[in-house]
Formats: structure tokens, C-alpha cells, sequence
């Protein structure tokens, strides 16, 4: 996991789980334990592919929900997901 952090907002940057450990609430783990690091966040936002039907559940199991498609010039779509806390 890496982050940044720009006044109340906490952008994740990665969120990576290897695959012989998905499924074990790792990824849910680490963004409790950000969470819980930096008490002052009030939104976190976090982009993945918009293909990337785990990640996408994930972010939606964990109250996220999407505010931006972005098509890349290699035409990748991505999506935004926002947090409030």
C-alpha cells in the first residue's frame, strides 16, 4: 500500500494484495489500519481499471463510490472512487 496525503484528503496510490493471498481480508486490513493512522482524512480517493471487477467490488464493499471514468491514451478505462469519513 502507498498513499499521499494532501490536507483531509488521502489518495491511494496502490492498494496490491499478491494472489495467492487475495480473499483473506488483507486489503481490508490495510486500508482500516490508514484509516485508523491518519484520523484527521475526511476523503480518501482511489483509482483502479474499470475492469478490475475485485478491486472495483472492493472499493464498493467499502463505501467508495464512483465520481469519474477517465479513458487513458492507451485506452484503458479507469475509475475514480471517493470516500467521505
Amino acid at each position: 500500500m502507498a498513499y499521499e496525503r494532501g490536507g483531509q484528503t488521502l489518495h491511494l496510490c496502490r492498494l496490491v494484495v499478491d494472489l495467492d493471498w487475495f480473499r483473506q481480508g488483507i486489503a481490508s486490513a490495510l486500508l482500516d489500519f490508514v484509516i485508523k493512522q491518519e484520523p484527521s482524512v475526511r476523503e480518501i480517493i482511489a483509482t483502479t481499471g474499470s475492469r478490475n471487477a475485485p478491486a472495483v467490488r472492493f472499493y464498493e464493499r467499502h463505501g467508495f463510490y464512483a465520481t469519474e471514468r477517465i479513458q487513458t491514451r492507451e485506452e484503458i478505462e479507469l475509475t475514480t472512487f471517493v470516500k467521505e469519513i
